[in-house]
């Protein structure tokens, strides 16, 4: 039997993270079992004696690298600060990563975009993350494989939908301008924009 995670567009920033939480920690719980097989095959043979077992394991590490980092903006977005000043080069990928698995969750193949990697000088850094997994996770709710981009407006960096924002899409772009200094909206026939702030998103 399908579960469903989720049965209606998270209605504030909040209960999206929680939403998040849920599916990234089921995800490490399947990262930790791959590490106690790789554990068990090491103490065996005493060492790693394939590149099998060796690409493995340097998979699983990358992969808590980047559970960990997602562990830690959520949590903020909760209101525990434990990412504290760490800010990820790579962060639009990994949020774009966690939202396809909590769509995958839904039955829902998210559209895939090219994702720009942040400049971590900027404060705003992991708050661009947190607003951009909100809107897309918006965006594919209310319509699954809609198409959704960044793309250069002007001298900024923008993240674009395609089509028409549904009531979830327009709740978090409203939300997500406010809470991003430097961000706004704007409308399109049909679409919608994102224009995130001067210089927090490097162009590829």
């Amino acid at each position: 039997m399908t579960r469903s995670m989720v049965i209606h567009v998270p209605e504030s920033a909040r209960e999206f993270a929680g939403v998040a939480l849920t599916v990234l920690l089921e995800q490490v719980g399947g990262t930790a079992r791959e590490l106690t097989r790789l554990r068990g095959q090491i103490l065996d043979t005493g060492e790693l004696k394939t590149p099998a077992l060796s690409g493995r394991l340097s998979r699983a590490a990358r992969e808590l690298e980047r559970e960990g980092w997602l562990f830690g903006l959520l949590a903020r977005e909760l209101g525990s600060d434990v990412l504290f000043q760490r800010r990820e080069r790579q962060g639009l990928a990994y949020v774009s990563w966690l939202v396809e698995q909590m769509l995958s969750r839904e039955g829902i193949e998210c559209w895939q975009a090219r994702v720009p990697e942040l400049d971590t000088g900027d404060d705003r850094c992991s708050t661009i993350c947190a607003v951009v997994a909100r809107c897309v996770h918006a965006s594919q709710i209310d319509m699954p494989g809609a198409r959704w981009k960044f793309a250069l407006s002007g001298d900024a960096m923008a993240l674009e939908f395609d089509a028409r924002p549904g009531s979830g899409l327009e709740l978090a772009l409203v939300e997500s301008s406010q809470r991003l200094r430097g961000s706004r909206v704007c409308r399109e026939v049909p679409g919608a924009r994102l224009i995130l702030p001067l210089n927090s998103v490097l162009s590829e």
